[in-house]
Parts: C-alpha cells; structure tokens; sequence
C-alpha cells in the first residue's frame, strides 16, 4: 500500500519532488513544492521521524480528518505533524519561507487543515 498525501498541489505551488519510502506494510511518501517566491512545502505520509525537532510549539492546530497537532516553528521555518490511525498515519507538512500565517493559509487553500 502506497500512501496517499490526501490533498493536490497547493495552488501557486510547482512540485519539485516525490519520494517513495518502502516499510513492511506500507510505502511513505514525500512530496516537495515550490512558489515563485521560493517558499517551499515538504510534506510527508507515513514515514515515521522527529519533525520540528529543535522548533518551540507555538500552537495546536486541528489538521486532516479533525485529528489536532503541534504547530512548530520561528521565523520563516514552521512545522504541522500530526498521527492518524493506520501505517501511513504519520503525516507532517514542513514549511520555509513563510510567516506563521502565511504558512496556515496554504495549508487551509490545499485542504491539509480546515478552514476557520
């Protein structure tokens, strides 16, 4: 089973990227994208790891499927991981160049969080 990223290509963004990451019971992905401003998205699915290690949480934000997460980050580094049931559960959206809004903005266009 390969995993699903459950959103398209972020409006205004290019894809740069595509990983295939094969476990015992599941293939994790990880897709890059890229804006003209040079802001840059990395998201994940199913690939288990420490995501914004090091970056203070500044937030809880409800993400895909209503399932809440940590939203890390300073500057223009941010960071939304969350965990839902099954093997591609592991899911995360880093994001550079972006302030914190910005960064929650794109992330409700594409659909990764809801809207308020």
């Amino acid at each position: 089973m390969v995993c699903e990223p459950g959103f398209g290509t972020p409006a205004g963004f290019r894809a740069t990227e595509s990983f295939q990451d094969p476990y015992g019971d599941h293939v994790g992905i990880r897709l890059g994208f890229v804006d003209d401003e040079g802001r840059e998205l990395h998201y994940f699915a199913g690939i288990p790891g420490e995501f914004g290690e090091g970056l203070p949480v500044v937030d809880t934000v409800p993400a895909a499927g209503g399932i809440e997460g940590p939203l890390q980050g300073r500057d223009t580094t941010w960071v939304l991981s969350w965990r839902a049931p099954g093997p591609c559960g592991v899911r995360a959206v880093i994001g550079n160049g972006f302030t914190q809004a910005d960064f929650l903005e794109t992330l409700e266009a594409a659909g990764i969080v809801p809207r308020d």
